[in-house]
């Protein structure tokens, strides 16, 4: 039996197997984490389901606000001129404002003027569960200790949900005495509930548990789950979506709505077919590598191919691409030799340099800021990090094509290098966004400097293609060491600084600020990860 034909058995029997495990690994890990994706993706579609209902408490309570800090409504309790109610109180300001309900009492809660408002006919309906007058079982609705108290939330009534709020009637100046309590209410009808499910995008049951009665399973296990924890369900019989149950408590902390999302499996069969064609791939492949080689031992190649391979295993053990591939042939073997000395010196530019710019990468900005860490902390000095976004970029690429989006991107990065300090490290940390960590400052005027220079090297158009484009950026700094002692926090902070700026305008620069955390954490459930405009 030759050496070839043994090396040939061997390397069918080795390739082989490799195809087999990593067919099962495909089919067994690969598909358990894309049905993994597609769980949290559904998560994802319920927290925004929640996330707007909150948003449209917060609205409610917005609203609510408006109304019970006005000069006229403070008058109106003292004077009860009907003027006012002649004025404001009407079908039409119901309809416009989307209001449902609407009492004012005084400061005893005694009713002044209350009415509830039906829509879908566009007139004023009386409502059991709140009188015209008598208003007792709504206690805590009609009294308030403090001028900035909010009482908001869910209330369930014959009638359906409906979203409350009730604010302490203030002067325009938000001053007291308080004069009495301003109450809003909107009905949480299907109507509504079909104008949430097209907002977030998401199709979305709202079912009322006020009768206490339930007979499906799905819900029964939803109502045993801590607060807070959702049901994903993949036994609903629909093999395209999939069920995510969750439960809406009122205002008293009692279970009163029950959301029932459904999420298309996309991802699934986008993973069972990625999963087919990397078999179909791999297949392949293998295929190619063992004609490769036998043509290699056909022609008498064995000894330097041992070389080389000594050479490639030395590098995987090593992971050293410095050492180069001895070339000392002009055939096929030194071209693979050269190709492979140029793949390492490539490797080794694309691990640590965006392709696209030539700037920093995000692994050598991060290294970057970490050895700028390391001798601040020894030399008690201070560091900023700023974290840039384009304003404006998506519309760039929209209306010039990607193509000049690409472009810009590397003028940009021009601008930013010639612009900035030689020391400070730009990096792009992907898409429209840059990074720069500058050391060496005194303090944080000069932080200051740094980035009035960022914004100011946006005022200049850019001639991209023919055409003269304007851009403006937002950035977000955080200082060393005053918001943070590693990367992850000084990048987080410096994130969050961003997201401010762009919630208030754009085209400037905001210092983290830690009193700002929480109202953002608030807008956003805990996720503070929404996109960059």
């Amino acid at each position: 039996m030759s050496i070839k034909f043994k090396v040939a058995t061997v390397l069918a029997a080795l390739f082989g197997g490799l195809l087999l495990i990593n067919a099962v690994v495909l089919l067994l890990t690969v598909s358990s984490s894309f049905q993994k994706l597609e769980r949290l993706g559904a998560e994802k579609d319920m927290r925004r389901v929640v996330n707007a209902l909150h948003f449209d408490m917060e609205n409610l309570s917005i609203l609510t606000f408006d109304w019970a800090t006005w000069d006229d409504t403070y008058n109106f309790v003292i004077s009860r001129d009907p003027s006012y109610v002649e004025a404001n109180l009407t079908p039409v300001t119901f309809a416009s404002t989307n209001m449902s309900l609407l009492y004012i009492v005084d400061a005893e809660g005694r009713t002044i003027w209350g009415k509830a408002f039906d829509q879908g006919n566009k007139e004023f309906i009386t409502l059991a569960d709140f009188p015209e007058s008598g208003l007792d079982k709504w206690r805590p609705f009609l009294t308030h200790a403090t001028t900035d108290s909010v009482i908001t939330g869910l209330i369930m009534m014959e009638r359906g949900p409906m979203l409350v709020s009730s604010r302490p009637i203030l002067t325009s100046r938000k001053t007291g005495p308080i004069r009495g309590a301003l109450i809003m209410g909107r009905f949480l009808d299907d109507q509504a509930a079909a104008a949430l499910s097209a907002r977030v995008h998401v199709p979305t049951d709202v079912v009322s548990l006020a009768s206490g009665e339930v007979h499906d399973d799905n819900v029964r296990r939803t109502l045993a789950l801590p607060p807070g924890k959702w049901l994903v369900a993949d036994d609903d019989g629909d093999k395209n979506e999939l069920s995510v149950y969750g439960v809406f408590h009122d205002i008293a902390g009692n279970p009163a709505l029950l959301l029932h999302t459904r999420s298309p499996k996309d991802i699934t069969a986008q993973g069972s077919m990625a999963i087919k064609s990397a078999m179909i791939l791999m297949a392949i492949t293998v295929v190619a590598a063992m004609a490769i080689i036998m043509y290699l031992l056909q022609n008498l190649i064995i000894t330097p191919l041992s070389a080389m391979t000594r050479h490639v295993v030395r590098v995987g053990r090593t992971g050293t691409f410095t050492e180069k591939m001895l070339v000392g042939r002009r055939d096929e073997l030194g071209l693979v030799a050269r190709a492979f000395n140029r793949m390492q010196k490539r490797i080794s530019l694309l691990a640590h340099y965006d392709h696209l710019t030539g700037l920093a990468n995000r692994s050598l900005f991060v290294d970057r800021v970490k050895q700028i860490i390391k001798m601040a902390r020894r030399e008690n000095g201070m560091a900023a990090l700023y974290f840039i976004d384009l304003d404006g970029f998506k519309g760039i690429n929209d209306n010039y094509g990607h193509h000049a989006g690409d472009l810009l991107l590397k003028e940009i990065a021009d601008r930013l290098v010639t612009g900035l300090r030689d020391c400070d490290t730009i990096s792009r940390m992907g898409g429209d966004e840059f990074t720069i960590i500058a050391y060496g400052l005194k303090n944080r005027e000069e932080a200051t400097i740094i980035a009035d220079k960022v914004i100011d090297l946006f005022n200049k158009p850019f001639d991209i293609e023919d055409n003269r484009l304007n851009i403006t950026t937002s950035v977000g700094v955080s200082i060393f060491p005053d918001h943070g002692d590693d990367v992850d926090v000084l990048l987080k902070c410096a994130d969050l600084a961003l997201y401010r700026i762009k919630e208030s305008g754009k085209n400037d620069y905001q210092f983290f600020d830690p009193l700002n955390v929480g109202q953002k954490d608030k807008s956003t459930d805990g996720h503070p990860g929404d996109a960059h405009v």
